[in-house]
């Protein structure tokens, strides 16, 4: 299966209203708005239960966090998707708890970027112009997933397949 670990994103009215301003610009939101930690491509099902197991012994806090920024990946000359950037540290931290309990054949060999996407662009658009700071609002993160992604042609549906709940921690 199609497999990462990431954290579903609860936010707040202020970016709700942001996001539904966005959307009346013919940009489609993303339905399941996470934060991906480690993204595993292709996953046997014995991988996918250790991993399950071993991110059911994860210890941590929820984390509330401002947003940033509201930028696109790769740039703002050639956006591919529209994020926000939320900047509490303690996610790169709990980024890290779980790297450490990962095989190291699984872990992604890339700088992690704390990243929330909400729209992905699929025409060309030359210098699209989103980028916003201090953005009012907050994102909550209270779980860490291990999701199944299913490719469909509306886009990608993001299936729990184990979690652990880190507000009752």
């Amino acid at each position: 299966m199609r497999a990462f670990i990431g954290s579903p994103v609860k936010i707040s009215n202020e970016i709700e209203v942001f996001l539904s301003d966005l959307s009346k610009n013919n940009i489609r939101i993303q339905k399941s708005l996470h934060i991906t930690y480690n993204f595993f491509g292709n996953l046997d099902d014995k991988s996918a239960v250790e991993i399950g197991n071993k991110i059911s012994l994860l210890k941590y806090h929820s984390i509330i966090s401002e947003i940033s920024e509201i930028t696109c990946f790769p740039s703002m000359r050639r956006p591919s998707v529209i994020v926000m950037l939320p900047s509490n540290e303690d996610i790169k931290i709990l980024h890290d708890k779980i790297i450490s309990i990962l095989p190291p054949n699984l872990i992604e060999n890339r700088k992690f970027i704390p990243h929330i996407t909400i729209a992905r662009i699929k025409r060309n658009i030359n210098n699209f112009e989103i980028k916003k700071e201090n953005i009012p609002g907050k994102v909550v993160i209270s779980k860490v997933c291990l999701y199944q992604s299913i490719l469909e042609d509306s886009g990608a549906i993001h299936r729990e397949i184990s979690c652990i709940d880190l507000s009752k921690l």
